[in-house]
């Protein structure tokens, strides 16, 4: 997949407590332990299904080397910082 398709599947449809958004400044895309994107998020809204979805970028390449394709275990596709 390229960046802006990984970009397109992480930013949508997060289940996340309101209060925990306005900490949250990374969204990070991971597939099979592996870290595949790292995302600045520039600002969130609301979906129709209730679920947050975020607007952002790709974060620095310097960031972006740092965190991807190392491995992580989480319980879920999906991670934040």
């Amino acid at each position: 997949m390229s960046k802006e398709e990984i970009y397109q599947v992480t930013k949508e449809a997060w289940r996340i407590d309101k209060q925990k958004i306005k900490k949250v400044r990374h969204a990070i895309a991971i597939y099979s332990k592996n870290v595949k994107g790292i995302f600045s998020i520039l600002r969130w809204y609301r979906n129709d299904d209730g679920r947050w979805g975020f607007d952002g970028k790709l974060v620095s390449p310097d960031m972006y080397k740092k965190y991807t394709n190392q491995e992580y275990r989480m319980y879920g596709p999906l991670g934040y910082l």
